[in-house]
């Protein structure tokens, strides 16, 4: 059984969308699980009320995206589960094809689908795991990408039509078997928001299983439609943090040192 594991902070009107898309498509063997991270502008009680079938955690206070999934896998009952954003619409029944791929293949430890923006174009979702060089290099080919040079079009569209093994996949959408889940201790919840998702796909290698791309699976994620312009310094402290702690951990002393060098010399150090 697939357990998808849902967090909101605000915008319930996403997370029943989101909802809605997977009870349209999705036909058996699944069960829904909503974390509310302490909403202000909605009672989280409604869903409830719309959907009585899902399970709902209510957080008294906001605790950032890792460690409210970890609060959801905690009544999760299946042997995959599934991290979903609530600014997500699932588009097709794929939970046998899921199922098929995890138990054909024992050394596939991390699944992550194709993601459409809202008008079904491309959206980047994995990469190589972040070091100095490789973050400097996949921001900018990204920002080429989503300015629409056509090269790096022709080169990502083509990358994202294969099934293939890669560094990591983002939470939006991210498969996993819950025994492993759960022996490398769940997202890391130093981690507020950002970079959780990497650090796991890592930890995910360094036990020695596969990260899996598949381009079969589609799912709009509508990118940054939960996010509020008042809160985007906080959301910039947090993925600085976040960056900061995953090199620490994963990264050279002296990657950690150049990483530190550039916040402090270009003012993005967080607070």
């Amino acid at each position: 059984m697939l357990s998808i594991i849902i967090v909101q902070h605000n915008n319930q009107n996403l997370t029943i969308q989101a909802i809605e898309s997977i009870k349209t498509n999705l036909r058996k063997d699944y069960e829904v699980i909503v974390v509310d991270n302490c909403s202000n502008d909605n009672d989280p009680n409604i869903l409830k009320e719309l959907f009585p079938e899902i399970k709902l955690i209510i957080n008294k206070e906001n605790l950032g995206f890792g460690k409210a999934n970890n609060t959801g896998t905690k009544t999760a009952n299946g042997e995959i589960l599934f991290f979903l954003n609530n600014d997500t619409i699932i588009k097709s029944d794929f939970v046998r094809h899921i199922e098929y791929y995890f138990q054909n293949d024992p050394s596939i430890g991390i699944i992550g689908p194709k993601l459409l923006n809202g008008d079904f174009s491309l959206q980047l979702s994995h990469d190589n795991l972040p070091s100095f060089v490789n973050e400097f290099v996949t921001k900018f080919s990204s920002k080429l990408f989503y300015q629409n040079f056509d090269p790096i079009v022709k080169i990502k569209s083509k990358k994202y039509s294969v099934r293939k093994n890669v560094g990591f996949v983002t939470g939006a959408a991210l498969f996993i078997r819950k025994n492993l889940f759960i022996d490398l201790g769940g997202f890391d919840e130093q981690m507020f928001m950002y970079f959780e998702d990497a650090d796991l796909c890592m930890r995910v290698k360094d036990s020695g299983y596969k990260i899996l791309f598949i381009p079969e699976v589609e799912i709009i994620h509508l990118r940054g439609a939960s996010w509020h312009n008042d809160n985007f310094d906080s959301l910039k402290n947090h993925y600085r943090k976040s960056q900061l702690l995953y090199y620490s951990k994963h990264r050279s002393s002296f990657e950690n040192l150049l990483l530190k060098y550039f916040l402090l010399l270009s003012g993005k150090y967080p607070g």
